[in-house]
């Protein structure tokens, strides 16, 4: 019996690793063979991360900068890294490839967290087999993983701070304390979307350890005492992190009023109009508000340098107009959960860039069952689950979701009526750990493994053709690149 215990936990590992290495083959491959017009806003982050390569501080927002949006008074961790990272290529091989390769190391550095945390949850091999499975094998993770983005380090962020709270919560370890609060004020100082985030992570990390208040301040003051020079490092950086979060945000708070400025608060219309999302959106709000007739509209529009962001300008003036000619009905809420959810499993499951590479017919609905399926068994077993950590993980994902939905996406869709305006299946992804590991303990957890096994094989079979094979046979679709 413990011999054949051992040989299970033999293979598991085995399994394992075998799923990293291809999962890291992967990234290395979609690093080295994709056009900077496909992925989202790589041109952007790429000229921002050189503009960072070229200074030693915080560089200052110039002609260099302005079609790439503000660099100043918002969340700049990604690039400041993406800059030193930059200057260290010493060898023959391009900038773009370079920096690629710094996110393919971010991105297999938070597949390694969610391994190390979905350990924690649980012990059933085949429970993290299919929550290995499910993180390597999902289409648009992976694509936005070997590209330039500032997402890849929130999503570290994410997965490192719901690693280091939950582990604290258990051995009470002072290190790990330290490094959940610079993953979490990394976050913060990565991007913006990570605040809601932030503040959901904080109150389960309040209510854990509501009773321990006085503790946790007997912990701090204890780094000072002895030799404890780890501690002593983290806190350091845990100050740099918390200075630079007060100086970011209470300081466009005191200064502008608001945590993120406008951009015509930093700079002029004229400026600001040089990025072409900024024109987009300014373009529909100035002929809404009869500043500009359709035809004015139309022109400049017809000026935004990139296809994608110029055919969404001419969607959005169309739906516009035919608002004024007769007013569009718009969806409830609830109404707009279904669309919002639809969308987010297709952009999840696809590719969205700036050529989409979609699922339809079979095996879209493959993977429509699979997500429907796992709701069905937490609707079922959730009452008699006590894993804390999977309670969280419902809290987390659960209220993510809704903030996105019902506070960031739907008040996009009133202003613009447009259901695909800022609708990306990757700003799920700040809690795609958790949620994969509802659904990997649902899925295998409550069944005996007769059942189990299967199940995990025929996730595993739709979810890793659904990913590389499918993305190798339909690549001509990206023969076809915009200009952008």
């Amino acid at each position: 019996m413990e011999n054949s215990e051992s040989f299970r936990n033999y293979i598991t590992k085995y399994l394992i690793i075998i799923i990293l290495f291809y999962f890291l083959c992967r990234l290395l491959y979609l690093a080295t063979h994709i056009s900077i017009n496909i992925p989202p806003d790589e041109i952007t982050h790429f000229g921002i991360s050189k503009i960072f390569s070229k200074t030693i501080f915080l560089p200052k927002d110039s002609i260099e900068s302005y079609e790439f949006g503000l660099i100043s008074h918002v969340p700049t961790l990604y690039y400041c890294l993406m800059g030193k990272w930059l200057n260290l290529n010493f060898f023959d091989i391009s900038e773009l490839i370079f920096l690629r390769m710094g996110n393919v190391i971010i991105t297999f550095i938070m597949a390694l967290y969610g391994l190390r945390w979905i350990k924690l949850v649980t012990s059933n091999r085949i429970s993290i087999l299919l929550f290995m499975i499910l993180l390597t094998n999902t289409p648009m993770l992976s694509f936005l993983g070997a590209s330039v983005s500032y997402d890849n380090l929130t999503n570290l962020f994410a997965v490192t701070t719901l690693f280091y709270f939950h582990i604290y919560f258990v051995n009470h370890k002072t290190s790990d304390l330290l490094s959940g609060y610079i993953s979490f004020l990394g976050g913060t100082l990565t991007k913006k979307s990570f605040l809601p985030l932030a503040f959901i992570y904080f109150l389960i990390f309040l209510f854990h350890e509501r009773k321990r208040i006085k503790e946790m301040l007997v912990q701090f003051k204890g780094i000072f005492a002895g030799n404890q020079i780890k501690e002593k490092f983290l806190f350091v950086i845990l100050i740099i992190f918390l200075i630079c979060n007060l100086t970011l945000y209470l300081g466009n708070l005191i200064k502008f009023k608001k945590i993120i400025p406008d951009r015509t608060q930093i700079m002029t219309e004229e400026q600001a109009m040089q990025n072409s999302t900024y024109t987009l959106y300014r373009i529909v709000y100035l002929y809404k508000v009869g500043k500009l007739t359709l035809n004015e509209a139309i022109q400049t529009a017809d000026t935004i340098k990139y296809d994608k962001d110029r055919l969404n300008a001419l969607k959005m003036l169309k739906i516009a107009e035919a608002d004024k000619v007769k007013k569009i009905k718009i969806l409830n809420r609830f109404q707009y959960a279904r669309v919002w959810m639809r969308s987010m499993l297709k952009g999840i499951i696809g590719i969205e860039g700036h050529i989409a590479m979609r699922k339809t017919g079979l095996l879209y609905y493959s993977y429509a069952i699979i997500f429907i399926v796992a709701f069905i068994n937490f609707i079922i077993f959730f009452k008699n689950n006590n894993n804390f950590y999977l309670k969280d993980a419902v809290i987390i994902s659960g209220l993510y979701g809704i903030v996105l939905m019902q506070f960031v996406n739907y008040p996009i869709y009133e202003y613009n009526l447009s259901l695909s305006a800022a609708l990306q299946g990757r700003y799920l992804f700040p809690v795609i750990v958790p949620f994969y590991a509802i659904m990997s303990n649902y899925f295998t957890d409550n069944f005996k493994n007769n059942l189990a096994i299967p199940i995990l094989i025929c996730i595993s079979v739709i979810f890793i053709y659904g990913d590389f094979p499918f993305f190798i046979k339909n690549i001509s679709i990206f023969d076809s690149i915009p200009s952008r």
